[in-house]
């Protein structure tokens, strides 16, 4: 699978976002996962802080750009 193609080497827990739409898309994405407790933040591949929210135990909202189409 295409998940298992993706460098997601590093610290913390990765999460990958995945369009399936054939244009570039930006947006809200939720994400259920195993979340850790306390403060933590959330980095695009480049590096940049990526805007989040966490709604529930294991649940966050987080802001994407330009995911690309198919991808």
């Amino acid at each position: 699978f295409l998940v298992k193609q993706i460098d997601t080497s590093g610290e913390g827990t990765p999460i990958v976002v995945f369009n399936t739409l054939s244009w570039l898309r930006s947006g809200v994405a939720q994400v259920e996962a195993e979340l850790p407790k306390g403060v933590f933040h959330v980095q695009a591949p480049d590096g940049r802080t990526v805007e989040h929210q966490k709604v529930g135990p294991n649940s966050l909202l987080i802001e994407v750009e330009d995911v690309p189409p198919l991808g």
